[in-house]
């Protein structure tokens, strides 16, 4: 993650349970990495030219401006009442809610949704919205399908570990390097778990204890585990997660066995619908 410093946790909120509780969880990013919660609300009136255009001026215009001004200080109160320290800049705009949460995660450190979804279907599970942050984000998207137990006392912090996954791709790289990130700034340890597939997994352990040499160097104060466990990763990394009471995960868009086209892949999707904590997908964009 070079560059210029990114200061800016933006949240997408719709008046929404499950979207307040992202924002509250996203307040505590927020505060872990130094940065200003935005809480964005977008919405779009009736086109012009149609008979039931909103113009400015219009009741129904000054309606919605109204709806949208108590739809974001009511999650801006929520946000303070749990975390009175954050800092929180409301943001209204104009345009549909995708186009504007994809236009802020260019210029955001970290961009936080919330699933929705009851379906068995996974992207209905997930929420088609989430999935679509998720994928075409310009930057590290958590979605937050539930805050944990393992958040901490508050929203604040993070007390179990931080746990990423890897395949040894590009995109997982990146995905730690976001990660050793998220747990510096939180001051937990950092699990790096890679899934063996009935191969030899101490020659894997040796090699991802090779591969990561350095890493808990590279900021000071993080405790790096290299971690190798048998099983498909959907299911092998939920229950890691879930024996180690980690805090988030974080994956990469898509691993080695990633196509070309399919942006957010099977592993990433399945765990951003299952997973019993947030999860942050990094995109190989994320690190440059």
């Amino acid at each position: 993650m070079s560059g210029t410093r990114k200061r800016e946790v933006v949240v997408g909120v719709d008046g929404s349970d499950t979207s307040t509780a992202a924002a509250v969880w996203a307040a505590g990013e927020a505060h872990a990495r130094g940065a200003t919660l935005v809480v964005l609300y977008s919405y779009e009136l009736y086109a012009y030219g149609s008979k039931d255009a909103a113009l400015p001026g219009s009741i129904p215009y000054e309606e919605a401006q109204i709806a949208a001004a108590e739809l974001v200080d009511g999650v801006v109160t929520a946000v303070h009442h749990a975390r009175p320290d954050a800092k929180v800049q409301p943001r209204i705009l104009h345009e549909s809610a995708g186009t504007a949460l994809l236009e802020a995660s260019g210029e955001a450190l970290l961009t936080v949704v919330s699933s929705h979804g009851h379906s068995p279907r996974a992207e209905e599970l997930i929420g088609s919205f989430a999935v679509h942050t998720a994928e075409h984000g310009h930057g590290p998207v958590a979605v937050v399908r539930n805050p944990g137990a393992n958040a901490g006392p508050d929203p604040a912090g993070a007390t179990g570990p931080i746990v990423v996954g890897t395949d040894g791709s590009e995109v997982s790289e990146e995905a730690i390097t976001y990660a050793v990130e998220a747990a510096a700034a939180h001051g937990v340890p950092l699990h790096v778990v890679h899934c063996a597939r009935g191969s030899d997994e101490d020659r894997e352990q040796a090699d991802l204890e090779a591969a990561l040499a350095g890493r808990s160097q590279a900021v000071a104060g993080v405790s790096v585990v290299p971690v190798v466990i048998p099983g498909k990763p959907q299911e092998a990394l939920r229950a890691y997660c879930a024996e180690h009471g980690a805090s988030q995960l974080v994956v990469g868009t898509r691993g080695v066995s990633g196509f070309a086209g399919i942006v957010l892949g099977s592993v990433s999707r399945s765990l951003l619908a299952h997973a019993e904590l947030p999860v942050v997908v990094v995109s190989p964009q994320d690190a440059s």
